[in-house]
């Protein structure tokens, strides 16, 4: 699974023209106004560039009040004589809506053009409509080749998407030395995105070798852009010290630039470190604001640690199980584990303890005093969710660990979790993989998911593509949604059929964003298939299903 940030592609759009407010008044263009008059002249008797130099003067307010409804007239007689530059311009100018009515179709069009004509600028925005699915069909494949048309001629923007989608395999086939390949291009031309994409590549290892040194490296020269994403990864290597020695101040002074922007990753650790008082005097007000935040504005992270201080009752806050529920939800339905599992828990599963809470603790304590596994785990989730007991990661951890000396598979799974998350020990990807490893071997189908998923993202261990693949059919094959899921999008390319099915199978357990994407992954391989190939898998999964019906 590719650590690289999630792209926004059509925004880009937004930066290539400096958005125009139409005067009140059409000014009229004479030799006073600015423009040289033997310019003029020229564009008045067809003259293409000058026309197009016009245009320009008037987008930008270069001798006359900017006027983009007058520059998209310049435009329209440069584009319709072949200037290409011009026919790109235009396309914006209705890709934008910017002096005339938004029509992306148009903007294709005269991409196209521009395109066709080898112009960079061109090739890039089709590709970028394409792969948004605006004024054209929606084509991956035409977006990828596109993209390595304008990467061919030099423009970073496109081969840093050249790079992502090698990366991601988004109409190529996945390559991830091709994908640092092109990132690496990109980043050499000063390209802000890719000098962070390229951080991460070298953070997790991701067709190039594992250095830490390197990615705050990358890093450092994205953030001194301003790249508020680089500016938070910067930080976090500072906080953890990787790549550069430990610093909470450096890493606090790079979360608070990209915090500045909006970055809401930024805002979440930020506030841990107010909250904790780490590289900064305890503010938990301060800390509160900024988590809250980030939690609105969507960041899964923090609605997830919303939802454990309100669960603890810590922080400033009152114990409020309906508020934490709250704000679990909206982080699971984003597809993060964590709020899922925390869900799980407070509802019904691994365990239910929602009636006489503080009995109930009391109850585990005594038996798993007596040495029960099953109760040192149970009385372990009590101390991490805050359920009849003061919530204490630490003490979670001691139980969680008694539990695991008997080979308890739950206790197993969620100590690794804490070593993954950090909470009660410094962060550990390599201890949890073991615990996780431990618990997968004896069967249990979330941390043969989680074995997986480390696998495919080389987290505590090395990546390996076979190996994820083989771990994830293993949860899968037990049921477990978020591991069919993950198979199907590891064969989707090359396996329609295979992704079909278990896509079916993942479907009925899931709801909200995920539901949607499943559904819209699941048509998709659908599609592709002969109507009788699609009648026998659809008789596989219920018989699937039949044979695992769903627990009460």
């Amino acid at each position: 699974m590719s650590k690289l940030p999630n792209r926004c592609r059509t925004l880009f759009l937004t930066f290539l023209l400096i958005p125009i407010i139409l005067p009140a008044q059409v000014p009229v263009l004479t030799p006073e106004s600015g423009i040289d008059p033997a310019l003029l002249a020229k564009a008045k008797l067809g003259d293409a560039a000058a026309e197009f130099m016009v245009a320009t003067a008037y987008r930008n307010g270069q001798g006359v009040p900017k006027d983009q409804a007058l520059s998209v007239s310049w435009l329209r007689k440069s584009a319709e004589q072949g200037i290409p530059k011009a026919q790109y311009d235009l396309g914006l100018c209705y890709a934008l809506g910017q002096g005339i009515a938004q029509d992306y179709q148009q903007a294709a069009s005269w991409y196209q053009k521009a395109a066709n004509q080898g112009d960079s600028g061109g090739l890039r925005a089709l590709a970028i409509l394409y792969g948004d699915g605006k004024g054209v069909q929606k084509d991956s494949k035409q977006a990828f080749t596109l993209f390595s048309q304008a990467a061919a001629l030099g423009d970073a923007y496109s081969q840093n998407e050249l790079g992502e989608d090698f990366g991601e395999g988004i109409g190529v086939t996945k390559d991830e030395k091709q994908s640092a390949i092109w990132i690496r291009k990109a980043a050499d031309q000063g390209n802000a995105k890719a000098q962070r994409n390229l951080g991460a590549l070298y953070e997790y290892g991701n067709g190039v070798p594992k250095d830490f040194d390197q990615a705050a490296i990358w890093y450092r020269k994205a953030a001194e852009q301003g790249y508020a994403p680089a500016q938070f990864s910067l930080g976090l290597c500072y906080v953890h010290g990787k790549g550069v020695p430990q610093d909470y101040a450096q890493g606090l002074a790079w979360y608070r630039k990209a915090a500045d922007q909006g970055n809401p990753n930024a805002m979440v650790n930020l506030a841990l470190l107010y909250l904790n008082g780490q590289g900064v005097p305890k503010d938990e007000t301060k800390g509160f604001d900024l988590l809250h935040q980030a939690a609105e504005a969507g960041a899964p992270d923090a609605q997830v640690q919303m939802g454990m201080d309100y669960n603890a009752g810590v922080h400033g806050l009152m114990r409020n199980q309906s508020q934490a529920i709250i704000w679990f939800r909206k982080a699971a339905e984003q597809g993060d584990q964590r709020a899922q599992d925390m869900l799980a828990r407070l509802h019904a599963g691994k365990p239910d303890l929602s009636q006489d809470s503080v009995q109930e603790a009391e109850k585990y304590r005594k038996d798993a005093e007596q040495g029960n596994a099953e109760a040192q785990y149970r009385l372990g989730v009590c101390y991490s969710i805050g359920k009849g007991v003061q919530q204490s990661d630490e003490q979670a951890i001691y139980w969680y660990q008694l539990a695991v000396k008997q080979n308890h598979l739950e206790a197993m799974l969620d100590l690794g979790l804490l070593y993954l998350n950090g909470r009660g020990v410094p962060p550990d990807a390599d201890k949890a993989f073991e615990l996780f490893r431990r618990s997968a071997n004896l069967g249990e189908p979330d941390a043969q998911y989680r074995v997986g998923y480390a696998y495919d993202i080389g987290e505590g261990v090395q990546k390996d593509q076979k190996e994820a693949i083989n771990w994830y059919r293993k949860s899968a094959d037990q049921g477990f949604a978020g591991a069919q899921f993950n198979l199907a999008m590891r064969i989707y390319s090359n396996n329609k059929a295979e992704a079909y099915y278990w896509l079916s199978l993942a479907a009925p357990q899931l709801n909200g964003e995920p539901l949607a994407t499943t559904n819209k992954l699941r048509d998709g391989a659908a599609a592709m298939l002969k109507p009788s190939e699609r009648a026998e898998i659809d008789e596989r999964v219920k018989q699937w299903q039949e044979a695992h019906p769903k627990k009460p």
